[in-house]
C-alpha cells in the first residue's frame, strides 16, 4: 500500500478505534444536552457553560502521529497499521479516563430541606437507575432489610408507609398472598432502630399487630446509588410541579405501568402539584426519566420529594404504673400485717 508524499490539509486520518470513540462521545453529548434542555435548562445558559469550560479540554495534537506516518516505509505500513490499531485504542481509552472532573449543581435545587441528597434526571442528564441488589447477608455488610409478617389480608404498601418511621426506604415490596412485606432502609441504623421500637411498643396495621424481624435476604446499596442519594437527594417519592389538568392519577399509573417491579403506592394532588409515592429509589429514577421523555410532561418540573418514612420514630409509651388496693390494711402502718404478738 502506497503512502502519499504529502498529507491533505483538509483531511485527517484516524484509526477505527478512535472513530468509534468519537462517535460514542458525540452521542453521549447529544443525549446529555437533550436531557438537560428537557429538564428546563436554558439552551443559551448551556452554551455558555460549555464554552467557559472548553479551556479544560485542550484539543489534542497529532504531530507525533502524523510524523510517524510520514516516516513509515510502504513495505512497513501493514505492520505499522496492525500495531497502531491497538495502540490508538489504548491511548484513547487512557485519555478519556484522565479528563478533569467537573462538578455541577442541579438546575433546580430540591425544594424540601432534606432533598439536598437526591436526584438524577433532567438537571443532571439521563441517570442510570441502579437497583439495590437483594442477596444473602454477608458478614461485612450491614443489615438494612426487615420482614413484616402476620399482615392483615387487606394490607397495602400505603398502610406500611404509614407505620414505618425513622428512616428513608430504599426498597419495599408486598406479597399479599403470603402475608408478608419486605422493607429495606437506606441507613442500616434506621432499620435497627425501627426493629427495636417494634419489639418494645408493637406495630399495628389496620388494628392488627404485626411481627417485625430481620429478613434472611438483605438488600445491598450500590455505591453509585448511594452517591445519587447523598449527592442529589434521590428518594422513592416524586413531585410534578405545576402539573397540567389533563394529568390524572390514572394517567401517571398507566405511564409507569411498564416499569418492572415498580409499584405506585399513592398519587395525591395538592396546591397544583402531583405527589407520587413509589416503592423503590432506583426505580423512581427510571420513572422520572421516563416521564421526562414523554411529550405530555414537557415543561413540567419533576423532582424528588422527601420520604415521609424518614420522620422521627414516635415517642415510646411509658409503662403504666399499676396501683394495687389492699382492703382491710390500716393506712397508719402498712407493716402491721407482718407483725405478731411476740414482735410487739
Amino acid at each position: 500500500m502506497a503512502i502519499p508524499d504529502t498529507l491533505d490539509a483538509d483531511s485527517v486520518t484516524i484509526s477505527s478505534a478512535q472513530y468509534s470513540l468519537l462517535v460514542q462521545a458525540n452521542r453521549e453529548y447529544l443525549s446529555l444536552r437533550h436531557a438537560l434542555v428537557s429538564g428546563g435548562v436554558d439552551s443559551d445558559t448551556l452554551d455558555v457553560l460549555i464554552t467557559n469550560n472548553l479551556s479544560l479540554f485542550p484539543p489534542p495534537t497529532c504531530d507525533d502521529h502524523c510524523n510517524s506516518l510520514m516516516k513509515t516505509k510502504p513495505e512497513d505500513f501493514s505492520t505499522w497499521r496492525s500495531q497502531s490499531r491497538e495502540n490508538d485504542f489504548t491511548r484513547c481509552r487512557r485519555d478519556l479516563h484522565i479528563l478533569p472532573t467537573i462538578h455541577t449543581q442541579p438546575a433546580y435545587p430540591p425544594t424540601p430541606p432534606s432533598e439536598s441528597s437526591v436526584e438524577e434526571g433532567a438537571e443532571d442528564g439521563p441517570l442510570e437507575a441502579t437497583q439495590d441488589e437483594e442477596q444473602p447477608q454477608s458478614a461485612n455488610r450491614p443489615y438494612r432489610s426487615l420482614i413484616l409478617t402476620a399482615l392483615p389480608p387487606t394490607a397495602t404498601l400505603f398502610d406500611i408507609t404509614r407505620v414505618i418511621r425513622g428512616g428513608a426506604i430504599l426498597h419495599m415490596f408486598l406479597r399479599e398472598r403470603d402475608g408478608y412485606a419486605h422493607v429495606s432502609f437506606v441507613e442500616p441504623a434506621a432499620a435497627e432502630s425501627f426493629l427495636l421500637f417494634a419489639e418494645r411498643n408493637g406495630v399495628y396495621i389496620r388494628g392488627k399487630k404485626i411481627a417485625v424481624a430481620w429478613d434472611e435476604r438483605q438488600s445491598y446499596l450500590t455505591s453509585s446509588l448511594a452517591n445519587r442519594i447523598a449527592g442529589f437527594g434521590a428518594s422513592r417519592n416524586l413531585v410534578i410541579r405545576h402539573v397540567r389538568r389533563y394529568i390524572t392519577a390514572d394517567t401517571i399509573r398507566d405511564d409507569l405501568e411498564h416499569i418492572h417491579n415498580l409499584d405506585v403506592v399513592k398519587v395525591q394532588f395538592s396546591d397544583g402539584h402531583a405527589f407520587i409515592s413509589l416503592n423503590n429509589i432506583g426505580l423512581s429514577m427510571t420513572a422520572r426519566n421516563c416521564m421526562h421523555s414523554r411529550q405530555k410532561y414537557k415543561g413540567m418540573r419533576i423532582e424528588f420529594y422527601p420520604d415521609e418514612c424518614a420522620q422521627p420514630l414516635p415517642r415510646e409509651r411509658s409503662p403504666k404504673r399499676v396501683s394495687v388496693k389492699r382492703d382491710g390494711i390500716p393506712l397508719s402502718n402498712r407493716f402491721d400485717a407482718l407483725l405478731n404478738d411476740s414482735d410487739e
